[in-house]
């Protein structure tokens, strides 16, 4: 299973992920949206430095939101590719994650994460998500 694909939309962009496990599914997503904003020859790369990220929410879906936004603020504001994830917990409403970074530069550019058609679902082989992105 592909860890996740682009899907074309008309001015945005899809970013399906998948994963055995809901966890899985979130750091895929994040991996993602990076390899997006960055390639994937970005994502290849030794992440150089860690730091830790831990957010509530009011639900699972908006958990998923929140996660993507923050990694792209950070990405955004520290001029970073985040190309590492290790979740520690997930729950309903609460992520705790170690995210790793290095310095590059993007080759794209996303202005938000939406919740526009957003979805998180198990299937019979694992987890899905699909966000789109406003560009």
């Amino acid at each position: 299973m592909k860890p996740y694909r682009f899907l074309e939309h008309t001015a945005d962009v899809i970013i399906e992920s998948f994963g055995r496990d809901l966890p899985e599914a979130f750091v895929n997503a994040g991996l993602g949206m990076t390899a997006y904003l960055f390639g994937d020859a970005v994502i290849a790369r030794r992440a150089t430095k860690t730091q830790r990220v831990a957010i509530t929410s009011d639900s699972p879906e908006s958990l998923l939101v929140d996660w993507l936004s923050k990694i792209l603020w950070l990405t955004t504001t520290g001029y970073r590719a985040y190309v590492r994830f290790a979740i520690q917990q997930l729950a309903d409403r609460r992520i705790t994650a170690s995210v790793g970074s290095l310095r590059a530069a993007a080759r794209d550019d996303i202005k938000a994460v939406t919740y526009h058609d957003l979805v998180i679902e198990q299937t019979p082989n694992g987890w899905r998500t699909a966000v789109t992105y406003d560009l």
